[in-house]
């Protein structure tokens, strides 16, 4: 698809989109571009939507997605807190996500969005009073049955371009 280029300073409303899709799906990447280049700059008590899109898309109605409940940007392991006792807590939080990679077909290179999704957990644990540890597990997976993911999926180069396998960290804290 032809990119169509505004002038610096040009509001992403004055790409006419005369319900040319294609034009519309620029100017919605013109918008999510936009809100990236300045969320990124926004201060930390901006409470801001987090809005996900899919830069592999080809039509606008794919490109925003509205999957799940809306959710503050900026919002970190606090979906849910379960108490095991009361010297343990653990924080999870459940986020989808797109990561891209690169394809080879008979046309080709390209690059390809693949849907993943993660779930991150945090437990703490209190040693003794002045002692706790804290363990972080990302475990990411692909959400994803286009075949070239589930080729990228499989092959162990492009999975770790995906994210997809698990992290973990164990830290030790001391009260000072």
């Amino acid at each position: 698809m032809p990119e169509t280029l505004l002038s610096q300073g040009a509001p992403c409303s004055s790409l006419v989109t005369g319900g040319n899709a294609g034009k519309e799906l620029q100017q919605l990447q013109c918008y999510a571009n936009y809100f990236w280049q300045n969320a990124q700059s926004a201060p930390a008590t901006a409470c801001l939507r987090q809005i996900r899109t899919d830069w592999g898309a080809t039509t606008p109605a794919d490109f925003l997605l509205n999957e799940g409940p809306g959710r503050p940007m900026n919002m970190a392991l606090t979906e849910k807190a379960t108490y095991l006792s009361t010297d343990v807590v653990t924080f999870t939080q459940y986020e989808d996500d797109y990561r891209g990679v690169q394809v080879q077909d008979a046309n080709g290179s390209s690059w390809l969005s693949c849907r993943t999704k993660a779930k991150n957990t945090i437990t703490v644990s209190k040693i003794d009073a002045t002692h706790m540890t804290i363990k972080f597990v990302q475990e990411t997976s692909l959400a994803d049955s286009k075949t070239g993911c589930v080729a990228a999926a499989a092959d162990a180069s492009s999975a770790q371009q995906l994210g997809i396998g698990e992290m973990r960290m164990l830290f030790k804290m001391t009260k000072q």
